[in-house]
């Protein structure tokens, strides 16, 4: 986790401190502000969130929130979309259960599900600007030391509470005898990343379908994170769950009418 979430919760940090998200997100903003009416701000999270995964799309909304950058109302929005399992993490674990060669078909169908559900939800909605606000401009060094010092704290709680799930799902196995497809689905429910060391034990539908949650540790993840500021956690639930609701039906679908194209015997 250190080195892969720490240099990019500093770089993402850094970048908001510097007031240059606006020109990273630049080349994609005509696409983005065409189909989903968003701030240049709101494409720069759209961005962090699909590409780095939990937790940072949280983290770069509510950072981008509490500086004034982002608006209540498209922060909001917009949380519940980019807070997903990162393309890296699914590539390497999360999918390592499925056909080589149909990795890619399942994950582009995977992070097709939140925009879409975006696209629908945004296709009418015009969200406001962020109040007007004097611009703080730091200098690198210290935009760099305040995120350096935020990112350690960020990891160290994340840690904890990777810590604390990855020993709560050992109390299930150690005291309650459940058959094996129950216990896989209460341990990822819990902690996905130790939960998918039983994932072949469940259905593939259902197995993405908790990835496209998180687990419950994703959403304390989260929580560390709205709970700094007045954005709603129960919007994000809400639509985390519809999502992952879809997602169920969507691949069952699949699974019952396309096996043959989707899912073959790696399950």
């Amino acid at each position: 986790m250190v080195p892969s979430l720490l240099p990019m919760m500093i770089l993402t940090s850094c970048m908001i401190k510097l007031n240059i998200t606006t020109a990273f997100a630049s080349v994609l903003h005509p696409v983005t502000k065409r189909i989903y009416h968003l701030s240049k701000n709101g494409t720069y999270a759209l961005l962090v969130g699909f590409l780095c995964g939990f937790p940072m799309g949280a983290k770069v909304i509510c950072e981008l929130y509490s500086q004034n950058k982002l608006s209540k109302d498209e922060a909001n929005a917009l949380l519940p979309i980019c807070n997903n399992i990162g393309p890296v993490f699914m590539l390497t674990f999360g999918l390592k259960s499925f056909v080589a060669n149909q990795i890619y078909i399942i994950l582009l169908l995977f992070y097709a599900i939140p925009l879409i559900y975006a696209f629908l939800l945004f296709r009418k909605r015009r969200f406001s600007q962020p109040e007007q606000h004097t611009i703080k401009k730091l200098p690198f060094c210290v935009a760099l030391d305040e995120s350096i010092s935020e990112g350690a704290s960020g990891i160290l709680s994340l840690g904890g509470y990777l810590m604390f799930f990855s020993i709560l799902i050992l109390l299930p196995r150690e005291f309650m005898p459940l058959p094996k497809p129950i216990m896989s689905l209460l341990t990822c429910f819990l902690e996905i990343t130790n939960g998918l060391s039983y994932a072949p034990k469940l259905p593939p539908y259902i197995l993405l379908a908790l990835l496209q949650f998180g687990g419950i540790c994703c959403l304390f993840q989260t929580g560390k994170y709205t709970s700094k500021t007045d954005l709603s956690f129960k919007n994000y639930l809400l639509h985390k769950i519809i999502l992952t609701v879809i997602t169920l039906l969507f691949f069952f679908v699949l699974y019952v009418f396309v096996s043959d194209v989707c899912f073959v015997s790696q399950f």
